[in-house]
């Protein structure tokens, strides 16, 4: 449903695609993978929020915890469960590719298990 697919949209940094490993959050209130935002906001880069395009407050970036953690379960929740048609193993990296109102796509990478 709809909450489900918000929470799986949330887990992915909107600058990098990706799972998060390390997200901060912005003085825009929107969370990014760390690396990802301050290539964004380096020196004569960036200075408006990647998402809203107005100008950013503050520089500062707060470790996002909580997303951290969610991120982290989800990562180990995929790696003991399986999908019909997928092989089992470790999802290692994952981006969202597109979305329709029935259906989010994903790509991943993963290791199989022996």
């Amino acid at each position: 449903g709809p909450k489900k697919e918000q929470f799986e949209r949330d887990i992915f940094c909107p600058l990098t695609g990706e799972l998060f490993v390390d997200p901060v959050m912005a003085s825009d209130g929107h969370s990014y993978e760390r690396e990802a935002i301050e290539r964004w906001l380096r020196p004569h880069g960036q200075r408006n929020s990647p998402m809203t395009g107005l100008p950013l407050q503050s520089k500062a970036l707060i470790p996002n915890v909580a997303l951290r953690r969610v991120s982290e379960g989800w990562k180990d929740f995929l790696k003991h469960h399986t999908v019909p048609g997928i092989p089992e193993g470790e999802v290692t990296r994952g981006r969202l590719l597109g979305e329709s109102p029935s259906k989010l796509t994903y790509e991943g990478d993963w290791r199989g298990r022996k």
